[in-house]
């Protein structure tokens, strides 16, 4: 059986569009950013938390509890675009109480 040139060219545009759809699909399902567990140790507070790919992360903190009013974050660690990834961070555990979060930038 022989297959006419624009069947084939019918096929591979078909393929192209589902591969296009697949990776669409794929950076859809990013996950919000989140700590997913905290180990503390007599000097350090590790932080536990999985990534994107070609993502930038910033692990931030405060000493104050975020209310309703406004609330400063410092950023204790960037994590340029690496690979997707499990990534620890130890962090000085110290005499005074902080609460942490993970941004992402697009």
């Amino acid at each position: 059986m022989r297959v006419s040139l624009l069947a084939r060219v019918q096929a591979s545009l078909l393929f192209g569009l589902v591969m296009i759809a697949l990776i669409w699909v794929t950076q859809m399902k990013a996950q919000q950013p989140h700590i997913s567990y905290v180990d503390l140790t007599p000097v350090y507070i590790t932080i536990h938390f999985e990534t994107d790919g070609d993502r930038t992360y910033v692990l931030q903190y405060t000493d104050r509890f975020p209310t309703t009013g406004s609330v400063t974050w410092s950023n204790l660690k960037v994590f340029p675009q690496f690979p997707p990834n499990h990534y620890v961070w130890a962090d000085y555990r110290t005499n005074k109480q902080r609460f942490y979060r993970l941004q992402v930038i697009p």
